[in-house]
């Protein structure tokens, strides 16, 4: 492959859901190509395609829709086309998609261990342990992995809260960081926070801390503000 060669080449994607009415369109002669090292967003209202148009990439279009034209050429290799087995070696492995529900990421029914080890080893040929030794590496707490020695989480709920705090959301801080360091030659100092308040799995810690607040009555309203992470003075309009 050619190095200047684009790393996704898509060329006149067309995706359809097949209904009793006929074959309807949902992604229809899409093409943009995307090389090493850059970033491409997709912009539309809602409902225009940019969600089918990532599943069409990566194979993950249930019935009744398919991929009905197109070239989804990754590094070359046609996705589209490509046997089954070998889009499971490349998905999550070379090419990944990170969903729009983060409440998705876990199964309630299935142990988090489980599900964590289980990810790593349909991409690699290890042991149990060399998995959960992988998984450490990239920052999945030892309680998730029910590593001899440490503590389990008591239910579903526990383990979320503490993989998104000590998983999720230092790698969302850090790509971030990154994206801001990358818009800076542009726009001058940039600083992008998650938006905690918007995260469902902590919404039970943000509620017990406003009722401990709250009771605090020997805490200014500053100080509140400034316990939660809010900045001491409220900010005029039109500052």
């Amino acid at each position: 492959m050619s190095t200047s060669a684009p790393t996704l080449d898509v060329r006149n994607l067309r995706t359809v859901f097949d209904t009793r009415a006929g074959s309807l369109p949902a992604v229809d002669d899409v093409s943009f190509t995307l090389s090493r090292g850059r970033v491409l967003g997709l912009v539309g209202e809602s409902g225009s395609g940019k969600s089918v148009t990532g599943f069409s990439i990566m194979g993950l279009v249930d019935r009744p829709g398919r991929v009905a034209g197109g070239q989804i050429l990754f590094q070359g290799r046609d996705l589209a086309t490509l046997p089954a087995r070998e889009l499971r070696q490349l998905r999550g492995n070379r090419i990944a998609m990170v969903f729009q529900d983060p409440m998705m990421t876990l199964n309630p029914v299935l142990r988090v261990d489980t599900q964590m080890i289980e990810a790593v080893q349909a991409h690699k040929a290890c042991t149990q342990q060399a998995a959960r030794e992988i998984a450490l590496a990239f920052g999945v707490p030892p309680l998730l992995l029910g590593l001899p020695g440490d503590n389990t989480h008591a239910n579903y709920a526990e383990a979320n809260r503490a993989f998104y705090r000590q998983t999720v959301i230092p790698l969302v801080r850090r790509t971030a960081d990154s994206i801001a360091r990358w818009l800076e030659p542009a726009f001058g100092p940039v600083r992008l926070e998650p938006d905690l308040d918007a995260v469902e799995a902590l919404a039970a810690e943000r509620e017990s801390l406003w009722r401990r607040l709250q009771g605090a009555d020997f805490l200014s309203d500053a100080e509140k503000r400034e316990a939660v992470g809010y900045p001491a003075e409220i900010p005029a309009s039109g500052a």
